[in-house]
């Protein structure tokens, strides 16, 4: 905008030197001539092309000494490049029409010096436009960087405090089973030595209700131990352990589960993307992966893909190539009354999906 503010200015600078020397009728040929050649340099803003254009003009103004009036307008889109040194060759058909111009034509050199000035204050505005835009591009970039390790330093932190807190519940786990476990076998076991080796009958009822009671007690503690032990075992933590172990290729998690699925299906899942990985590494030119794991009212899903190509032309040249690994997928699916579909399209993919309720 502001190059076309000043061409227009040019323009009526040196439309009123040439009516100012002369006016006929083919002054305003020479500046519709002008306006064209302005025109086409505007249009394809190329160095070359305002080097022919200005060449042109040089050797118009030779032989027409009234189009010598126009060249400031033309020379301005030479002084932005590297040929703006040229711009002295204007010398030539001013000296040569010298005699023929009027007073008014000593006027010209601060016409080219006004369009000088215009197109390097111009270009330089420009430049700063431009540094300004890559500096507040850098700013947003480092700004977006920031903000991304920011966000994966608070879920690190956050599947740290999770680890720890799973880790927290096994250790309690095992010492239940090691110190309370031992405690109420051992008193299992001499109550019932107690009751072989009585011969009170008197005492052998309340020695058996104690029995039954350390029974009762034993079996609570187990349930209790077998639950902790199942919420220490974490899909999301286990599967971003095998994530960040894994380093063939980075690896996407996306997670999004409202409930705890079964043993049997988290072991599933954990065995599938362990396969999965195993697969991507050796059979695989993949430079990403993407594992899904996502739930329905009715069904849990899995999704394991990458974008590399794979071995053989087809699903079944696949199976062939990869072993025993798919049939071990589709072997642990089967237990859990689920389908499993291998996909090739644009890499290759395992789409696993498994009902909640295990009948």
């Amino acid at each position: 905008m502001n190059r076309m503010i000043d061409r227009l200015l040019l323009l009526l600078f040196c439309s009123m030197a040439l009516l100012t020397k002369n006016v006929n009728e083919y002054s305003s040929v020479y500046i519709l001539v002008a306006i064209t050649l302005v025109a086409i340099d505007f249009y394809f803003e190329s160095e070359r092309v305002s080097l022919i254009l200005f060449i042109l003009s040089i050797i118009g103004s030779v032989f027409l000494p009234d189009a010598f009036f126009c060249l400031p307008l033309i020379i301005y889109g030479l002084f932005g490049g590297r040929y703006r040194w040229l711009s002295l060759l204007a010398l030539i058909p001013f000296f040569v029409h010298l005699p023929d111009y009027s007073t008014w034509a000593f006027a010209m050199p601060a016409l080219f010096l006004l369009s000088a000035y215009l197109s390097l204050s111009t270009a330089a505005s420009e430049k700063r436009i431009r540094d300004n835009n890559a500096l507040r591009d850098l700013n947003a970039e480092k700004q977006l960087e920031l903000e991304q390790a920011n966000q994966e330093l608070m879920e690190r932190k956050d599947f740290e405090v999770h680890a720890a807190t799973l880790e927290e519940r096994n250790r309690i786990a095992r010492e239940l089973h090691d110190s309370i476990g031992h405690v109420l076998t051992s008193a299992l076991l001499q109550t019932g030595a107690l009751i072989a080796t009585c011969t009170d009958d008197k005492m052998k009822q309340p020695l058996t209700d104690l029995k039954g009671s350390l029974t009762d007690g034993m079996n609570q503690v187990r349930s209790s131990i077998h639950d902790l032990h199942e919420e220490s075992e974490d899909l999301y933590a286990s599967v971003q352990a095998i994530i960040r172990n894994f380093s063939f290729c980075p690896v996407k998690l996306l997670y999004n589960l409202d409930t705890v699925p079964d043993r049997p299906i988290r072991n599933t899942f954990i065995a599938v993307i362990k396969e999965s990985l195993s697969n991507i590494a050796r059979h695989s030119d993949a430079t990403e992966a993407i594992v899904s794991i996502r739930e329905h009212p009715a069904l849990y899903q899995l999704s394991v893909r990458d974008n590399g190509s794979v071995i053989g032309g087809s699903v079944g040249d696949l199976e062939k190539s990869r072993g025993m690994g798919l049939l071990g997928i589709e072997k642990r699916v089967e237990i859990l009354k689920g389908n499993v579909v291998f996909r090739k399209q644009g890499g290759f993919e395992i789409f696993i999906s498994v009902p909640k309720e295990q009948t």
